[in-house]
């Protein structure tokens, strides 16, 4: 049964329902029965069956329900509890559960140590969850340590330095570097054409992580052609509503803007932000995006009450992100992550002046949210100055008196 089920999962995108029913059908057979080795992979493939199709609410189940499998067997350190670990993890990441994410990555990653197991992947991520709350010098470290432990073994050149090396030239994009992430990506080329595992939607991610670089360097005629190369990729396995498809809708409907060919732009992002806003659309960080990427194309055209409508929408799912992470970090983190997505912010406060005198109703807009931004930036801040209070510690009390006198 473990094999059948692995070998529907190896050949995942030939015929997703198929595939679910065959494996719902071998967890049905086995429903009274105990927790067992063989369960607890099915379970994992079921989970990786469910991640890769987008239908990420059944994944989580499926995953905490083999780790629980594993636990009872006391099976930790094993290829199959990393497995989970690491698909969780990204479940959890591409959901901004971050905290969640790193919970269950450091225990998994020390219990890698102690058995000798493999810990690149899960190694990565951690290094990605890091990238993501903006904390950029721990990300880099991870990514680099992960690479020099796969040289350290003649790793380097396998394909499981692909996904390190890809995430290391997208944090040296984001930080200004174009060069070193032009580089890295060159490397990961090499690995993909001398890998026998490659597949459509890794080569995907890799040509449109390089749509980006091409972008920032102004190469947008390149950097459109690879998004669509990586858009027909994406076909070879998906539909047109799968969450990375739409990820490259929006990046096309982009580049197409920047060139200046309106009507295309607007009908890939209209599609994009009409997928994303579906009730089981699962990649729900990357719906402020393309909304952002509409209300840009509506104000540009000055269509401003359409602008005003989709950017306030994204602002209004950026806040509701922000609500959910801060509560797990701690001050210093919560400036780093608040970081990563203020430039969205102040978009809205320079948007509402440039367009007051026609709407004077954005000014109202621009007001609720600068009030919403540093009422949940002090809300936070706050349970941090209530904990200085209580505390016995006199000379910190008398350091933050200090402070608040300034």
């Amino acid at each position: 049964r473990v094999v059948a089920a692995r070998l529907f999962v190896l050949s995942w995108g030939a015929d997703f329902e198929r595939e679910g029913r065959l494996i719902d059908s071998v967890l049905h057979a086995d429903a009274d029965s105990e927790l067992t080795l063989a369960r607890a992979w099915i379970l994992f493939y079921k989970g990786e069956w469910c991640y890769q199709t987008g239908n990420w609410r059944r994944a989580e189940p499926a995953l905490l329900n083999a780790l629980q499998a594993i636990a009872v067997m006391e099976y930790p350190g094993s290829s199959l509890y990393t497995n989970c670990v690491y698909l969780l993890a990204n479940l959890y990441y591409e959901q901004g559960r971050y905290e969640k994410a790193r919970e269950i990555l450091l225990p998994a990653i020390d219990a890698a140590v102690r058995h000798g197991s493999n810990a690149i992947g899960i190694e990565t991520q951690l290094g990605e969850v890091y990238h993501a709350l903006g904390r950029y010098d721990k990300a880099e470290a991870a990514y680099r340590a992960v690479l020099d432990t796969l040289s350290q073994r003649g790793q380097y050149n396998h394909e499981l330095a692909i996904t390190p090396l890809r995430d290391l030239a997208v944090l040296c994009m984001q930080t200004g570097r174009l060069s070193e992430a032009e580089k890295l990506m060159d490397e990961t080329r090499t690995l993909f054409d001398g890998s026998i595992n490659s597949i459509q939607t890794e080569q995907a991610r890799s040509l449109r992580i390089m749509s980006s670089i091409r972008q920032k360097q102004g190469r947008i005629d390149e950097a459109d052609s690879m998004s669509v190369q990586a858009l027909t990729l994406m076909r070879t396995n998906f539909d047109d509503r799968h969450y990375l498809s739409v990820r490259t809708f929006a990046k096309i409907g982009l580049l197409r803007f920047l060139r200046g060919k309106h009507a295309e732009a607007e009908e890939y992002l209209e599609q994009a932000v009409a997928y994303s806003r579906r009730s089981d659309f699962p990649d729900v960080l990357y719906r402020p995006l393309y909304l952002m990427y509409l209300g840009e194309y509506y104000r540009s055209c000055g269509r401003t009450r359409d602008a005003a409508r989709v950017i306030l929408e994204a602002l209004q799912l950026r806040m509701n992100i922000l609500k959910m992470t801060f509560p797990s970090l701690n001050e210093r983190q919560k400036q780093q992550f608040y970081g990563t997505m203020q430039s969205a912010f102040e978009y809205l406060n320079t948007f509402a002046l440039e367009a007051h005198a026609e709407h004077p109703d954005l000014l109202c807009a621009m007001y609720d949210n600068l009030l919403a931004t540093k009422s949940v930036v002090l809300k936070f801040t706050g349970d941090l100055t209530e904990q200085i209070r209580r505390s016995a510690d006199t000379a910190l009390f008398s350091e933050y008196e200090s402070w608040l006198a300034v």
